[in-house]
């Protein structure tokens, strides 16, 4: 009769410290995933601000660039004001080109200008002026930022998303 209670106890014992051992487990990896995503999302948002104060305040690498010199993306004549050839030259460079440019790796991007109406600014050739791929609802992260500025002589957000499946 003794054995037989030791077992018992013994069996009780393991299923409550391999629950407790299951249950401190799941715990921690879902502590470890969800610290990785922060992580992810804190260095988008420091790169995606990074990018947006040079796009908005910068004249860019030459300063006077194209499509065919550029080696640094600046769309700006002087600080918050920008130029409207270079956003015409931005809108010309390849999607792949613009985000090896602009720093960004393993994510996507989009931009676009807007009035204070949300409606899209339009360029001379009367095109929107949109790049880069909208995220759809279903995209892991989205990191989008708003930045005004002045776009021929009018005030204008300039939008900027930051996404990651």
């Amino acid at each position: 009769m003794r054995g037989q209670i030791w077992s018992m106890d013994f069996i009780v014992s393991a299923i409550i410290f391999f629950i407790a051992l299951a249950t401190i487990m799941f715990s921690w990896n879902y502590i470890i995933q969800n610290t990785d995503e922060q992580t992810v999302i804190n260095e988008m948002e420091s790169s995606v601000l990074d990018i947006t104060d040079v796009l908005v305040r910068s004249p860019g690498v030459p300063r006077d660039w194209t499509p065919s010199n550029v080696q640094s993306i600046g769309l700006a004549s002087e600080e918050n004001k920008l130029n409207e050839t270079k956003v015409d030259y931005f809108m010309q460079l390849d999607y792949s080109e613009t985000k090896l440019l602009l720093g960004i790796k393993n994510y996507h991007f989009y931009f676009e200008l807007e009035d204070l109406n949300n409606q899209t600014v339009k360029n001379q050739a009367d095109q929107n002026i949109t790049k880069g791929v909208y995220p759809d609802t279903a995209s892991f992260i989205q990191i989008p930022v708003e930045r005004y500025a002045l776009y021929r002589d009018a005030i204008v957000k300039l939008k900027f998303i930051f996404w990651s499946f």
